[in-house]
């Protein structure tokens, strides 16, 4: 079964989608960050800006591994790089389980999980990515919005407890669930193909300087910067706009089920319209839904954190259709690599810029703003520059 070309069969797409959103729900406990933040930062006895740290560290370390995860799937094959994957994750949290301290949480969660999540979702978009061209945008939508599903179960099911448990023994039942999974997932990843090497560079240079490339890259990382500051901080916002503690435990599941909604239909967005009016829309629902944040009205609050979560969510699968719209669907996974660097850039400044603006000000008005003002100028941009016809 060839997961790379037109040929797939649909009963080899079931199989692969089935195992892309085994994994991604695996790894989708990146998204959870907010739950943990406050609890770690009183047990930690560290501020607010420290503790933000961790998830940027996360981030940044899940970038890297979006990146060299199609070189090292080529390398060592699919099913070694997602038992290494999963180790890395599980082992992460454990480090910090086991031997709790702001060290052990920096390089457990900050760089062991982060690295492993990243390569974890590489290889499900990977899975994902090889569906027949009727299927692609569907599947796709379908893996990515499993990275969230596993953030709205803990946020369900776990927000009570947080408040009871140390930290430590959450971190320690989670990596030794990914580690459980992870076997099995890895047991079961389909086998591809491999083809014939061959040396992407001249045409990736085309890609990465070309204007179309940084446009979408610059509203990428705009939506990703007000959408991981939620993933961060919206416990903290929540309670900053006085909500009830009851709504404020529900506000990362409220955001991560407008993530999901955002993946299954962001590649439905370009496929209905295009690329273009797709990214305009999309910040033009990020722009109000920031601004609903600082609403006096609780209702408001609420269906702006789920509308911020589904632009944020839209992302995973509108922008590597928007790719495939603009490159062709076969450079999907090569450019959508490189595309994460602003996903990665976005996950290390937005929490612990937001973190550092609480710091000094004592509010995350400064921070919102800031969202506000970088998707008008991003909005901007778009709107004059206008992206090539779509590429079959």
């Amino acid at each position: 079964m060839s997961l790379q070309n037109g040929g797939t069969t649909v009963q080899g797409t079931g199989a692969a989608v089935l195992t892309g959103c085994a994994i991604n729900g695996c790894m989708g406990v990146l998204y959870v960050w907010s739950l943990f933040a406050l609890p770690l930062e009183t047990t930690l006895e560290i501020s607010r800006a420290d503790v933000s740290v961790a998830p940027s560290l996360a981030l940044g370390f899940f970038t890297f591994g979006m990146v060299v995860h199609k070189a090292l799937i080529d390398w060592f094959g699919r099913q070694a790089m997602c038992f290494i994957a999963f180790a890395l994750a599980g082992g992460g949290h454990l480090l910090f389980g086991l031997l709790p301290g702001y060290s052990t949480l920096l390089t457990g969660y900050g760089v062991l999980f982060g690295l492993g999540a990243g390569l974890g979702y590489g290889i499900a978009l990977s899975l994902a990515s090889g569906s027949p061209d009727r299927l692609r945008a569907v599947s796709i939508g379908l893996v990515t919005s499993c990275f969230a599903l596993c953030s709205v179960v803990i946020s369900i099911t776990l927000a009570p407890t947080v408040r009871d448990v140390p930290a430590e023994t959450i971190f320690t039942f989670i990596g030794l669930g990914q580690l459980t999974i992870g076997v099995i997932a890895s047991l079961l990843m389909p086998r591809a193909a491999n083809g014939p090497g061959h040396s992407h560079i001249p045409q990736l240079r085309s890609f990465l300087t070309s204007m179309t490339f940084l446009v979408i890259a610059l509203c990428f990382f705009v939506i990703c910067f007000a959408g991981l500051l939620a993933v961060a901080h919206i416990t903290s916002i929540l309670q900053e706009q006085r909500l009830q503690s009851t709504l404020v435990d529900l506000g990362p599941g409220l955001l991560t089920s407008g993530y999901i909604l955002g993946c299954l239909t962001g590649g439905k967005w370009v496929d209905f319209t295009t690329g273009r009016r797709a990214l305009i829309g999309a910040l033009l629902i990020n722009c109000a839904a920031l601004l609903g944040l600082l609403s006096p009205s609780t209702a408001v609050i609420l269906v702006s954190t789920f509308g911020i979560g589904i632009v944020f969510g839209s992302t995973a699968s509108l922008v590597p259709v928007a790719i495939g719209e603009a490159f062709g669907t076969k450079n999907i996974g090569m450019v959508y690599g490189y595309m994460m660097i602003a996903y990665g850039l976005a996950g290390i400044a937005a929490p612990w810029i937001g973190g550092l603006l609480y710091t000094y000000s004592g509010s995350y008005r400064p921070s919102l703003s800031l969202c506000i003002a970088m998707i008008g100028a991003c909005i901007f941009a778009v709107w004059f520059w206008r992206l090539p016809r779509p590429k079959h």
